[in-house]
C-alpha cells in the first residue's frame, strides 16, 4: 500500500506485482485506488510524525497477521503513478500544501 500524506490530506492506493514481490510499477505492478480506513489514516499519520515529515510517501504492508506494517517513510516521495491512478493533480495539492506553509512562516 502506498500512503502520501499531504499535511492532514491522504491519497491511497494499493500496488500488486503477481510477478514479484515488489511492487514498484516500474518492475510491472498494477495499481489501484485504496479506501482509507481510519486506522490507515493514523497510521500514515504517526508515521510521518515520527520522522517530521509532513509531506510523506508512507509504504505499508499487511501482514498475514491481520496488522499493518510501515516498511518505509520518504520525506521526498514520488506521486507519478498515484496521480495517474487516483486521476489527482498531486502537484497542485502538493504546491497548494506548501504554499500554505510558507504563509503562515
Amino acid at each position: 500500500l502506498r500512503l502520501l500524506v499531504i499535511g492532514d490530506e491522504i491519497l491511497a492506493m494499493k500496488r500488486r506485482n503477481p510477478l514479484d514481490w515488489r511492487t514498484n510499477v516500474s518492475r510491472g505492478a498494477k495499481t489501484e485506488q485504496l479506501e482509507l480506513t481510519p486506522e490507515l489514516a493514523n497510521l500514515a499519520h504517526r508515521a510521518a510524525d515520527s520522522v517530521g515529515a509532513p509531506l510523506a510517501g508512507v509504504d505499508v504492508l499487511p501482514g498475514k497477521d491481520g496488522r499493518l506494517y510501515v516498511l518505509e517513510v520518504n520525506a521526498v516521495p514520488g506521486w507519478k503513478a498515484l496521480a495517474r491512478t487516483l486521476r489527482v493533480d498531486v502537484a497542485a495539492k502538493v504546491l497548494q500544501f506548501v504554499g500554505a506553509r510558507c504563509k503562515h512562516r
